[in-house]
């Protein structure tokens, strides 16, 4: 067996506290156990505070959407294609009224017939009339239920600032979000674009018509400043100096931007239309009536039996389990009653233990009375003496 031999000079008092205290524990002091112990627990990171949730921020669209095949369909055929062919025609047939008995039709004079200008008047004419006609025709289709308007409001922007921020700008220069809003809160439909209702009184049909024109007027000279300075570009270098009279040159430079500017145009006026605050919220209304969503739901009690939605009246729920029964357990023809009875005494035990009836009551039994008892509770009459 070897002995090691520990040098003096590594004994227990040379080493530090913590290390003399673990490797002879029961050396330690008591005021170092008692600062061991009450050394505090390590630091645990503070939950940060929650947040409450916040409502998802509306994306602006600049396009409406979803939109539903028949609501696609509606827009590209009778409201753009459509359009243009009925625009163009109209165009044409005013054109050649116009300038087929003339001699003299150039681009800029205005003397002279200009073309210029009649392209500018037909922007503005023609811009007007389609506004009110295709709103008009657009919330009449929808008042009747032939097409349903789009599912949010259309055009709409809600400046995305904080209103702090947004009560700042007020007070600066405008900034293009302000811009933007106040157009979209001006072009955005409603009910006063229905100049095809007349359920109103003459004045509130007046102040419809009134504001659809001005509203008209203001989206024509967006489309002035857009295709007005297209077709003159076009057209000027082909014309510019030259009679366009004894020829068709007019009528189809009328027809041409007639066409277009209805292309272009009637699709946005029926966006707009279908696209109104008023229409989409009664649409959001019946959606919410006929049960798509909404808390005040009340079907028919046919149709809510039919879904399950409200359990069958008790004559119902015995039709049902007669014929679940006439399913389950075929008809025997040949088993008279008193066979039945027997049956069913015989079966009641075992229905009893299914728990599909209810276990009898047990007969209430008198207490036996000996008869001295009974007679002296209930004493006899007497009987009559014989004479």
């Amino acid at each position: 067996m070897t002995v090691v031999n520990t040098p003096a000079s590594f004994s227990s008092a040379s080493l530090s506290p913590s290390a003399a205290m673990s490797a002879n524990p029961a050396a330690a002091s008591p005021p170092l156990k008692e600062a061991a112990l009450r050394r505090p627990p390590p630091a645990t990171a503070m939950p940060e505070p929650q947040q409450p949730p916040q409502p998802p921020k509306r994306k602006r669209r600049y396009f409406p959407g979803p939109l539903t095949t028949k609501q696609w369909l509606y827009l590209i055929f009778p409201q753009t294609l459509g359009a243009a062919i009925l625009d163009g025609g109209a165009n044409f047939a005013i054109a050649y009224a116009m300038y087929h008995r003339q001699t003299l039709i150039e681009v800029w004079p205005i003397q002279h017939n200009t073309i210029a200008g009649d392209m500018a008047v037909t922007t503005f004419i023609q811009g007007i009339l389609t506004f009110v006609i295709v709103s008009g025709m657009v919330h009449r289709d929808m008042r009747i239920g032939g097409i349903d308007p789009f599912p949010s409001p259309w055009p709409y922007a809600p400046s995305e600032k904080e209103p702090a921020q947004a009560g700042a700008e007020r007070s600066s220069t405008p900034s293009p979000t302000r811009w933007r809003t106040a157009a979209d809160a001006w072009f955005c439909g409603s009910d006063l674009h229905d100049i095809f209702s007349f359920s109103v009184g003459w004045g509130e049909w007046f102040h419809r018509l009134l504001r659809t024109v001005l509203e008209g007027a203001l989206l024509s000279a967006v489309y002035f400043l857009l295709l007005w300075p297209i077709g003159i570009a076009i057209v000027a270098p082909i014309w510019d100096g030259r009679n366009m009279a004894g020829g068709w040159a007019s009528e189809c430079i009328k027809l041409v931007y007639g066409a277009v500017l209805g292309l272009i145009m009637s699709p946005v006026c029926a966006m707009i239309a279908m696209g109104s605050e008023d229409a989409v919220g009664r649409r959001w209304v019946r959606l919410l009536e006929e049960g798509e969503g909404g808390p005040r739901y009340s079907p028919p009690p046919a149709q809510q039996q039919a879904q399950g939605v409200v359990p069958a009246q008790p004559q119902q729920q015995e039709e049902q389990l007669a014929e679940q029964v006439k399913v389950i357990q075929p008809e025997r023809e040949h088993v008279t009653p008193e066979q039945a009875g027997v049956e069913q005494l015989e079966r009641a035990p075992e229905r009893e233990q299914e728990g599909i009836l209810p276990p009898p009551p047990p007969a209430e039994s008198a207490p036996s009375e000996p008869p001295a008892q009974a007679q002296a509770q209930h004493p006899q009459p007497p009987e009559p003496a014989q004479e």
